[in-house]
């Protein structure tokens, strides 16, 4: 609400480049955290894969243990 004599935000002389530098640095956070998600996420994908790869190799040898039992 505006009393008489009070300016709007808008009115300052300062207002759009501070405006202008809320938005550039939103933007750069915005930036800023996608490349750590993506970073994260891939190395995600790669401890996936690591541990995939031990499960699937564990699994093997636990197979051939119970064949070597088994005869």
């Amino acid at each position: 609400m505006k009393t008489h004599g009070e300016m709007t935000l808008e009115k300052y002389r300062l207002f759009p480049y501070i405006a202008w530098l809320l938005i550039i640095g939103f933007a750069l956070f915005t930036i800023n955290l996608v490349t750590e998600l993506k970073e994260t996420a891939e190395e995600l994908v790669e401890k996936n894969d690591t541990l995939h790869m031990t499960v699937s190799d564990h699994s093997k040898r636990l197979d051939s243990l119970e064949e070597k039992i088994a005869e």
